[in-house]
């Protein structure tokens, strides 16, 4: 009974590990690029987006609720006081523009 508690457990932990497979990714805004209702950028240094497509994808959000008309004011403001930014991605697709998960900045 106790082995079976304890595989239980250890499934459960396995999948939730899974399924919060995501990474934040740290840095300075490099590209802003607008395009239809979303806005497209990318961040120096990140080497997931600079391994894909020669450079040529991007992590993005949509520009449909008032929170990401505040992340496009934040990238804004972030690339012009040259602030680091953070984002929450669910996982690393070199190949693809990806939608992210949320964005914020850590003001020192």
């Amino acid at each position: 009974m106790r082995l079976r508690i304890l595989f239980i457990v250890a499934v459960a932990i396995s999948c939730f590990s899974a399924a919060t497979n995501a990474a934040t990714i740290t840095g300075y805004v490099e590209r802003i690029y607008p395009s239809g209702h979303y806005v497209n950028f990318r961040l120096k240094g990140d080497s997931c987006k600079l391994s894909g497509s020669a450079g040529n994808t991007y992590w993005r959000f949509r520009l449909s609720t008032e929170v990401e008309h505040a992340w496009f004011s934040m990238l804004l403001a972030a690339a012009h006081n040259k602030s680091q930014v953070r984002i929450s991605v669910p996982s690393c697709t070199p190949q693809e523009s990806q939608v992210i998960r949320y964005l914020f900045i850590d003001i020192d």
